[in-house]
């Protein structure tokens, strides 16, 4: 993931387009030379999602949806290590981690209280 190299090398974000485009080759730097023609005050969200419509659909998975849609068709235990992996991709709220994981809980499940960190 570009944005882990980005944080973890203190990269600063209005830097991050410039970053991925100096390591870029052959159609990648191509479609940024393109992307940087045609938008005006681009924002790394705009030119990652170009990126993952140009490359195709296999380089991008939507995290968001994948957690949003998360529902307990196993053990709590399994259920529980499948929602960290998703919730280690997405960035959302606490209370939004503790509402998607007691709603996809099982229903005989979800009657009981959520203790600690999720």
């Amino acid at each position: 993931m570009a944005e882990r190299y980005f944080v973890c090398y203190r990269v600063p974000r209005d830097e991050w387009i410039e970053t991925a485009a100096a390591n870029m080759t052959g159609e990648a730097t191509s479609f940024y030379l393109w992307f940087h023609h045609k938008t005006v005050d681009p924002t790394w969200e705009q030119f990652k999602r170009g990126l993952q419509l140009r490359f195709g659909d296999s380089t991008f998975i939507d995290y968001d949806e994948d957690f949003k849609n998360l529902v307990q068709t196993m053990t709590v235990q399994v259920y529980q290590k499948q929602f960290e992996r998703l919730a280690s991709m997405v960035q959302w709220t606490e209370i939004a981690l503790i509402g998607a994981f007691k709603g996809g809980l099982k229903q005989e499940v979800n009657r009981f209280p959520v203790h600690g960190p999720v």
